[in-house]
């Protein structure tokens, strides 16, 4: 697939520069595209040690340990959630959940986190796998009495927090 680059009026070809393999899942991220021109280039060639940082999956694991740890002291309704909802995986996925897949550390459905998470809250959708966003819409959720649209068991075991 060609890209192009629109610049007074003229196409000119545009290079992607870096993609990034991410939590095992190929998720293709163009860092940086420029326009083959003498000038742009030198731009480029100048900026680049600044714009690209790489984050390895050992890196995110660290965080999201540091993350759920965290949940213990600071947020217990929402640690027991986690408990529950996905062992603290956060790569859990649960494809029977009432006819749709619930993913992620607190198990949140695509509906769910694009009516709320996203519309409401202002989150990324893309961030639904993220843990922060997971932690940060679901307090978000609970404060505004949404309680309610976790399982049965989760309401049972974790209500003793709220």
């Amino acid at each position: 697939m060609k890209s192009y680059y629109i610049k007074k009026g003229k196409r000119i070809k545009i290079k992607p520069i870096l993609t990034i393999k991410l939590l095992s899942v190929f998720v293709l991220i163009t860092l940086f595209c420029y326009p083959i021109y003498n000038d742009d280039l030198k731009f480029f060639k100048k900026g680049i040690s600044e714009k690209i940082i790489i984050i390895t999956d050992e890196q995110i694991n660290k965080e999201n340990k540091r993350l759920i740890e965290n949940l213990k002291t600071t947020d217990p309704l929402l640690y027991c959630m986690a408990k529950i909802e996905s062992t603290f995986d956060p790569l859990a996925i649960n494809h029977n959940d009432g006819g749709s897949r619930s993913v992620g550390l607190l198990q949140f459905k695509d509906t769910t986190y694009i009516e709320n998470c996203t519309f409401k809250y202002g989150l990324d959708y893309n961030g639904i796998w993220e843990v922060k966003n997971q932690i940060i819409c679901a307090r978000k959720m609970i404060d505004d009495g949404l309680f309610k649209r976790w399982g049965k068991i989760t309401k049972l075991k974790c209500k003793k927090y709220l």
